[in-house]
């Protein structure tokens, strides 16, 4: 079978091109021919890079290749496709309008119950939920790599698109707090955002009087992650937060907003669920309990879901 994944506009580090990724070594596996289609005249070149790997990867704005199945990424998606059996891919963010929905889809996937509840209320579509797939054993493997920076007492990394929404002003306040209690310290901040530069430099001006070590774009975050007290997420909204599940499958507990995922997911032996507004932010039990996190990676594993399809 023929088959397209379409994402329009491909980031660097986002979970939506990772699980696209393993999608399609999934679906390749299982004997079908995968093309990766992106409408984005300015593609993240190593997300290119990854799905080449595994399949064809052509640009098209509207597609003129015919397909046997056509796998649709929602997610700042603006082009609409031709009915031609579309699978179209609900990943979150549904009453927020960061999503658009193709109407002439004949299937509708969401990646949480959360995200097919606001699907069915806001558009009155029924869907399945199939989680995003994550490759559990890469991320160990991946997390055993060698580690360079030297640790200070108390460490901490985010992974994440340096983007507005993934919640760099209470990350500010969290550092700010942090720096008042204790010196030893250290956040690691692992991301880019190409499309947006001056956004960037400018958090890099407002945070260059704590100590913030800015990594850059990194091929293997998870050494980050393994090597860090918290993995801190601080996003004003999620669906599926693939790295905080990547965090927990690699032993390290999360410092995370109240996103669905989170609240479900996040036991006082995983980590910290804040308030938007960090109204319920505690320092001294954060700091206090650094090391003490004990919990079962493995629940985490049924994300790899190739039984699926």
């Amino acid at each position: 079978m023929n088959i397209g994944l379409y994402y329009y506009n491909p980031f660097e580090t986002g979970g939506c091109e990772k699980t696209m990724l393993e999608r399609g070594k999934i679906l390749s596996s299982l004997g079908h021919e995968i093309t990766y289609i992106f409408g984005s005249k300015h593609p993240q070149i190593n997300t290119i890079e990854l799905w080449s790997e595994v399949g064809d990867v052509i640009h098209q704005d509207y597609l003129e290749k015919d397909f046997d199945i056509i796998i649709y990424d929602s997610i700042y998606n603006n082009k609409i496709l031709p009915a031609n059996n579309i699978i179209q891919i609900m990943n979150g963010n549904v009453i927020d309008g960061k999503e658009s929905y193709n109407g002439s889809a004949d299937r509708f996937v969401c990646v949480s119950e959360e995200c097919q509840k606001q699907f069915k209320e806001k558009y009155g579509y029924d869907s399945v939920v199939i989680p995003n797939v994550i490759n559990t054993e890469k991320i160990k493997k991946l997390a055993k790599e060698e580690y360079t920076i030297p640790k200070k007492k108390y460490n901490f990394v985010v992974v994440s698109r340096i983007d507005e929404v993934k919640g760099f002003d209470n990350l500010e306040k969290l550092i700010s707090k942090i720096d008042s209690k204790t010196k030893d310290y250290q956040f690691v901040i692992v991301g880019s955002n190409n499309n947006f530069p001056r956004y960037v430099e400018r958090l890099k001006q407002r945070f260059k009087k704590y100590n913030v070590i800015w990594e850059g774009l990194q091929n293997n975050p998870y050494k980050y992650m393994a090597n860090a007290d918290y993995l801190v997420q601080l996003s004003k909204f999620e669906s599926q937060c693939m790295v905080m599940y990547e965090s927990m499958i690699i032993g390290t507990p999360v410092i995370v907003t109240d996103f669905d995922n989170a609240k479900k997911d996040v036991t006082e032996a995983r980590g910290f669920v804040l308030k938007q507004d960090l109204s319920n932010l505690d320092i001294d039990t954060i700091l206090s309990k650094k090391g003490s996190f004990k919990f079962n990676c493995k629940r985490f594993s049924p994300h790899r879901l190739s039984s699926h399809y």
